[in-house]
């Protein structure tokens, strides 16, 4: 594919912008190979393959181009996401379960020495960085409740949501009325450096301090699971569309999500609208992250429009073909 082409021969910042990439949680075989290639790196330098704490300090090392050479192995992914799925798949304390009620009094007394240092606190809690930060951000706001949700949170909720996309319009406006072609995301808060995404790129926990007695994952359940408006509902997907995206992937002749041109899939719809009822549709697969693309495809066909099997052509203009056809009707709503 493309991203095979450029993924090599640009800057970390030039990568990071690039949009012919995979989004969303790593699948066992990305993992598998981004092992497999830190192991031959290793080997091929003479490092540990044991001890990974060289891999964390490249740079101190003399081993500045490792991750360049080793995200390689994953063409299709940003070197930022593959660094950050490869360091959390060989870090010590990855898998250590859920922190117990020693755990977090150690983490407050840590916190409140070292502030949000998370590298340092991670080393002597014996857990990744980025796990203990995320721990913080559930037990360090004292008035975060739990259980039922009051209908002002809910209100309080909606206004954040809102304001928060609102903001992201204009900053989006503004940056294409400055003529900045491919520009960064906006500052609507403070954003993952590694990829990691929820469907329409909410920061909840710039939300969260919003609401100010919920934290980032109670605010994000409680939007999607019930509040949230649906699709249909707000118009921008219509009954129909999901056999008509369903018979255009069917189609496509592509083996890979990243190589489809999403806007063509369904008429009227735009490259954003269908990239996001694709995401919701794989809600309704099993074990969806470690399933290639064509075998989600099939699974929601079969479950939802066999009938697309059995009828001719059809479709978007996303790419070659696979079998199918197709009408109205619908599959799953968010």
């Amino acid at each position: 594919g493309t991203g095979e082409a450029v993924a090599g021969g640009v800057s970390w910042r030039e990568d990071a912008k690039r949009t012919d990439v995979k989004r969303g949680a790593f699948s066992a075989e990305e993992k598998a190979a981004l092992v497999e290639a830190a192991n031959s790196y290793a080997a091929a330098h003479e490092l540990s393959t044991t001890d990974w704490s060289w891999l964390r300090n490249v740079s101190s090392v003399g081993h500045k181009k490792a991750f360049k050479d080793i995200c390689a192995v994953l063409p299709h992914r940003t070197r930022t996401s593959a660094r950050a799925c490869l360091l959390r798949v060989l870090a010590d304390g990855n898998y250590k379960g859920r922190f117990s009620p020693d755990e977090d009094t150690v983490l407050r007394a840590l916190v409140e020495r070292l502030g949000t240092k998370w590298t340092a606190i991670g080393e002597e809690m014996g857990r990744m960085g980025d796990v203990c930060a995320d721990r913080w951000k559930i037990i360090g706001r004292d008035n975060v409740v739990k259980g039922r949700w009051r209908e002002a949170e809910v209100e309080l909720l909606k206004t954040a949501v809102k304001e928060y996309m609102d903001t992201r319009v204009q900053e989006e406006a503004a940056a294409a009325a400055a003529g900045a072609e491919g520009a960064a995301p906006p500052r609507t808060g403070r954003g993952r450096g590694d990829g990691r995404q929820t469907l329409d790129d909410i920061d909840w926990g710039v939300i969260a301090e919003r609401v100010d007695t919920r934290d980032e994952f109670q605010c994000r359940k409680k939007w999607y699971s019930t509040v949230a408006p649906s699709m249909v509902d707000r118009g921008d997907w219509g009954h129909g569309d999901d056999r008509r995206l369903l018979r255009a992937l069917l189609h496509c002749g592509v083996d890979n999500e990243w190589d489809i041109t999403w806007g063509s899939l369904v008429p009227g719809r735009s490259e954003a609208q269908s990239k996001r009822r694709w995401l919701l549709m794989q809600k309704q697969v099993p074990n969806a992250r470690n399933m290639e693309f064509f075998d989600r495809v099939d699974f929601l066909v079969d479950k939802f429009a066999p009938s697309l099997r059995n009828a001719g052509g059809g479709g978007g203009s996303g790419g070659g073909g696979r079998s199918g056809g197709g009408g109205g009707g619908g599959t799953a709503q968010p």
